[in-house]
């Protein structure tokens, strides 16, 4: 069997462990170790006392995390002063788009091949040209 796990020993600390590994913890020196190591940092973090703050602290809290993140130094790129960037990359782009689309060659829409289905021949495109079927099979469509 196992060891009793982070959560096990959270649920043995509460009593609320199941019986089977309950049986195992009184069976297991070491789960037994481990559980009392546990009880005493819990019990030692609970004689610590914990000073309220100030009621000052909570209301100058907002100005000393602005003033923080004010001195804290930028990272990265500032978009915003590349505005000019964005207004001539993106255009460029659209353009190259468009040339790409234009410019690069098409497949011949006659290059077809006969098969013969159920005793009939039918055209059916090349194997390399499926998309010379893709347009054949849509028609004239156009946006």
């Amino acid at each position: 069997m196992t060891h009793l796990n982070a959560d096990e020993f959270i649920d043995a600390m509460e009593g609320l462990l199941p019986a089977d590994r309950q049986a195992h913890l009184a069976a297991c020196e070491a789960c037994r170790q481990q559980l009392a190591e546990l009880a005493s940092a819990l019990g030692d973090a609970r004689q610590v006392s914990i000073p309220e703050p100030s009621p000052l602290f909570w209301q100058h809290f907002s100005q000393r995390v602005r003033v923080a993140i004010d001195a804290e130094p930028a990272r990265g790129l500032d978009w915003p002063m590349l505005g000019w960037l964005r207004f001539a990359v993106l255009p460029a782009l659209a353009v190259l788009v468009m040339v790409l689309v234009f410019a690069l060659p098409r497949p011949d829409r006659s290059a077809t091949s006969a098969a013969l289905t159920d005793g009939g021949a039918v055209e059916v495109p090349a194997a390399d040209d499926s998309w010379v079927m893709m347009t054949t099979l849509v028609g004239d469509l156009d946006w």
